[in-house]
Formats: structure tokens, sequence, C-alpha cells
């Protein structure tokens, strides 16, 4: 077989005197190495194109025209979304609740730690006790079991 360096396969050893370090684990062979100013990915994320995240972000920043109590006003999507959810939650919308819950959970939880907390009135512990046993209806028997054991009346 001829051992000249045209028909040596990359994972052929070649001579030592052909190469100026040693092949291996992490060393390809320099034929097989990036060329500087070279992606190592060319068809990948084409420039100009926005992920999720930057979407997201332009799409909750639009302003949008609502009309509230009469009053014609100019808010954000973002604002428009957090204004509907919260409406919800204080109509007594359990999903809605979850969200706004969760919402100031992540966004507000540092000033929150900050605030003393407020003693609940009777009246806002009789409308949590009867959300709660409105969802406590609806769920499987167990779990009603661990929400009554979690607020007892």
């Amino acid at each position: 077989m001829a051992s000249d360096e045209n028909s040596l396969h990359p994972n052929d050893e070649a001579p030592a005197g052909n190469r100026d370090y040693e092949v291996g684990y992490k060393k390809p062979p320099p034929d097989f190495q990036f060329r500087k100013g070279q992606s190592g990915n060319p068809k990948g994320r084409p420039k100009g194109v926005n992920n999720f995240k930057t979407d997201l972000a332009a799409e909750l920043s639009e302003r949008v025209r609502i009309t509230e109590g009469g009053e014609e006003k100019v808010l954000t999507k973002q604002q428009v979304l957090i204004k509907r959810a919260t409406e919800k939650g204080s109509k007594g919308d359990m999903r809605a609740i979850e969200v706004v819950v969760k919402w100031r959970g992540l966004y507000l939880e540092e000033d929150v730690a900050d605030e003393t907390p407020v003693p609940l009135s009777l009246d806002d512990q009789a409308i949590i006790d009867r959300a709660l046993a409105a969802r406590a209806k609806t769920l499987h028997p167990t779990r009603k079991q661990e929400i009554a054991h979690e607020h007892p009346e």
C-alpha cells in the first residue's frame, strides 16, 4: 500500500515528522481544525433574527387603546394583561388569582419581604375561605383532604 500524504485517512497516523503536535482527544489534525474567522455553525441562526425573548418583549411593549369606565386609555399589552388578570382575580377567578400570586412571588418578592404583613380582615378571610371551599369541590378527594388540612375552618 502506498503511504504518500494525500492517501492518508484523517484517522490514520501520519509520520511524526509531518505534524507539529500530537493528534488525539481534542487535538484534531490541522486540516480539520476551524479556520480563523470561520464559524463552526455556518448555517446557524441568521443575523437579524430575534429570539423568543426579544419577540415577546417587543409584543408586550406594543401600545393598544382600551376603554375603561367609559374613558379611553392607551396602555402597553403588558399593562392590559396585568390589569385583566387582577380584575378577574378580584372577582374570584381562581386561575387568575394563582397567576397574579405567582407573578407577585416572581417579580415582587424582594419588595414584599420588606413590607410588614397586614392582618386580614374577617371579611377578607371569609372570601378566601369561600374560594378555597369552592375550589375544593372540583378537586380529587385526596387533594380536598390536603386543602382542609392546610386551611382548617
